[in-house]
C-alpha cells in the first residue's frame, strides 16, 4: 500500500517557490508582477469507473473543492496564473443483486467511500474579455500538479446495507469489503474553465466559472468484494479514478495592482 505525504511546511515551500520564480524572477523586480488573486470554492461532480463486474457500477456524486490563485497579466486581455487548489476525492457506488426467488435488489447506492486527500498547485494561461465596466467573460485552461497525497482509507474495511426490491417490500443484507486502496501512476490533471466576473468595486469582483478536470492516467485504484444473503459466493469489482470531474466555482478575485 503506497501512502504518499508531505509535510505541510514543504507543501508551503514548494508554492512560495513556484510563485517567486513566476512572479520575480525577471531582472526588472521593481515592476510588480501580480496584479490579483482569485480565492474561490464550490461542488464538484466525479465518479469512480467500475470494471470487472457488470453488477456493479460507479454512481456521479457531489464533493467540494477549493483554490486560491495569484495572478499576473501580460495584456489587457491575457494572463496567467498559479494557485493552490485543496481537492478530496471519494466513490460512490451500487451494487445488484438477486435474491432467490429471482427479484434484482439494489444497494449500496447512498453510502460513500472516502479515498485520498490532496493538495494540488495549477498553472493556468487564460484568455478575458470585457463585455461592459462590470461584466468580464473569461476562459482558461493549463494542469495541476499533486504537492500532497494522503491515504484517507488504509487496508481493509467491511460495509453491511440493506438490499431492497424496487417497491421495498423485501430486504436482505449485503456486505461488502473494500481493499487496496492505492495511488496510481497519475499525477498530473489537465483543466478547462469558462467564467465570468462581476465587478463589484473598483477592486472586488465576483467569480463564477465552470471547471472540467481530467488526468490521462488512473490517479487511484480500489477492490470491493461482496456476498449477499442470497448468494454467498464472494465476487469482486474495481473502481479507478482519472479525476474526471465537472466543478462550479464561485468566488472573489481582488485586484492588488493595476495592469
Amino acid at each position: 500500500m503506497t501512502k504518499v505525504e508531505q509535510p505541510k511546511e514543504l507543501i508551503i515551500l514548494s508554492f512560495l517557490m513556484i510563485v517567486s520564480i513566476w512572479a520575480f524572477g525577471e531582472e526588472d523586480s521593481t515592476k510588480s508582477k501580480i496584479h490579483y488573486f482569485r480565492a474561490n470554492m464550490g461542488p464538484k461532480m466525479e465518479r469512480y469507473v467500475a470494471s470487472g463486474n457488470n453488477n456493479v457500477s460507479g454512481f456521479p456524486h457531489m464533493d467540494v473543492g477549493a483554490g486560491f490563485y495569484l495572478g499576473r497579466r501580460f495584456t489587457e486581455k491575457v494572463y496567467a496564473e498559479v494557485g493552490l487548489i485543496k481537492n478530496d476525492y471519494s466513490a460512490r457506488f451500487e451494487i445488484t443483486s438477486e435474491n432467490t426467488a429471482g427479484e434484482e435488489l439494489k444497494s449500496f447506492s447512498k453510502q460513500l467511500y472516502p479515498t485520498f486527500s490532496s493538495v494540488q498547485v495549477g498553472l493556468l494561461g487564460g484568455y478575458r474579455m470585457p463585455l461592459s465596466e462590470k461584466w468580464t467573460v473569461y476562459g482558461q485552461g493549463g494542469i495541476h500538479f499533486f504537492l500532497s497525497k494522503k491515504l484517507t482509507r488504509i487496508g481493509s474495511q467491511n460495509f453491511k446495507d440493506a438490499a431492497t426490491n424496487s417497491d421495498n417490500t423485501y430486504e436482505e443484507t449485503m456486505s461488502v469489503t473494500t481493499f487496496s486502496n492505492d495511488f496510481e501512476a497519475g499525477n498530473i490533471i489537465f483543466r478547462a474553465d469558462a467564467g465570468v466576473y462581476r465587478r463589484i468595486s473598483e477592486n472586488l469582483s465576483v467569480d463564477i466559472s465552470l471547471s472540467g478536470r481530467a488526468s490521462n492516467l488512473p490517479l487511484n485504484q480500489f477492490t470491493i468484494e461482496y456476498t449477499s444473503f442470497s448468494n454467498s459466493t464472494p465476487q469482486q469489482a474495481e473502481f479507478t479514478n482519472k479525476g474526471v470531474a465537472l466543478n462550479f466555482i464561485f468566488g472573489v478575485k481582488y485586484r492588488i495592482n493595476k495592469f
